[in-house]
């Protein structure tokens, strides 16, 4: 297939405050997408599963270095090691609110 789409549900505060456990995300992916640093993506990760993370590094060699934006709830860069380029699932588009409480 040339694209795809997937659906997540966010289950952690690791990307707080731009997603909260309980909120989707919508992914898209090209049979031969570019990612650049600084998109949210899924990975499928080798140890952790999926995971919504910040891509803060690729190299030549096809490996990325993930982050969350909320340090203090994410498992660190470190933990987590490189991931291959082709473990992700596709960056994020679109971002549905969970109904109900939200911290302002």
């Amino acid at each position: 297939m040339p694209f795809s789409f997937g659906l997540f549900k966010v289950t952690g505060e690791s990307m707080r405050p731009h997603f909260y456990a309980g909120d989707y995300i919508v992914t898209f992916r090209r049979r031969r997408s570019r990612f650049k640093v600084g998109q949210v993506v899924v990975v499928d990760h080798p140890s952790l599963g999926p995971i919504v993370k910040r891509l803060i590094a690729l190299d030549q060699y096809g490996q990325v270095l993930l982050a969350g934006d909320n340090s203090a709830q994410s498992t660190s860069t470190e933990e987590m090691g490189p991931a291959a380029i082709t473990q992700i699932k596709g960056r994020v588009i679109a971002h549905i609110r969970r109904p109900g409480m939200r911290p302002e």
